[in-house]
């Protein structure tokens, strides 16, 4: 599911400062994905519901 460009490159043993950014950088992106998709996922969850019990208003 990860695209090339999503593996990181990494030689065993040694960790360059531009490794540990680049993997932080990846932690960010990928946490702001996941709060995008829990977001499409509970306005998905509301309308459902929505539908399912309607307010009689």
């Amino acid at each position: 599911m990860t695209e090339p460009e999503d593996q990181l490159k990494l030689s065993p043993g040694k960790v360059s400062r531009e490794n540990i950014n680049e993997i932080e950088t990846k932690i960010k992106q990928n946490r702001r994905r996941i709060a995008e998709i829990q977001e499409k996922r509970t306005k998905r969850y509301l309308l459902l519901n929505q539908m399912i019990f309607p307010l009689n208003t």
